[in-house]
Formats: structure tokens, C-alpha cells, sequence
């Protein structure tokens, strides 16, 4: 495959969507839908950077619970993903 020169070529349709809902109490209290800023080499890869970036925002609303003196604020917090190889990567096996 080649590109004529002065094509203009849309780079961010290969790029993976990242995504995560995150519920309190039975509502969504954060969310977020985006295409991610690097290109990633395999789909395990790119779940590592959505899980990455849910994380984040999951540190972040704990923190902010904790400064509130919400209760649970120190509870563990659940992490859904579907990909089997994001899985036994952040278990280390």
C-alpha cells in the first residue's frame, strides 16, 4: 500500500477507542470515550492503556471520596476487562 504524495491520510482511524464507566451507588458518577493517543500494536496493548487510564480516574474520585469523609472511600474498588492477555499481564503471570 502506497499514498500518493499530497494525500492527505486519516491516522486516527487506526488508533484503538479507550472507554470506562464508573458507577457509585448504583449511578455513573464518570465516564469517558476516546480515541487513544498512540497507535497500539496488539489489542492487549491497548486495554492496558484503557485499564491505565481508568485507573487514573478511579485514584482520583478515591482521593476526592476521602477528602469528602465518604465511608467507603478505602474499600476495594472492582476493575472489569474483557481481554484475557490485560488480565494475566496485570496478575503477573
Amino acid at each position: 500500500n502506497s499514498v500518493p504524495d499530497g494525500v492527505e491520510v486519516e491516522m486516527f482511524k487506526y488508533r484503538s477507542m479507550s472507554g470506562f464507566l464508573i458507577m457509585r451507588c448504583g449511578g455513573p458518577i464518570a465516564w469517558k470515550a476516546v480515541r487513544q493517543e498512540r497507535c497500539s500494536r496488539s489489542s492487549c496493548e491497548a486495554e492496558i492503556r484503557a485499564v491505565d487510564e481508568a485507573t487514573k480516574e478511579i485514584l482520583s474520585l478515591r482521593y476526592r471520596c476521602d477528602d469528602m469523609g465518604l465511608p467507603d472511600a478505602s474499600s476495594p474498588t472492582l476493575l472489569f476487562n474483557d481481554n484475557r492477555g490485560t488480565v494475566d499481564w496485570a496478575k503477573g503471570t
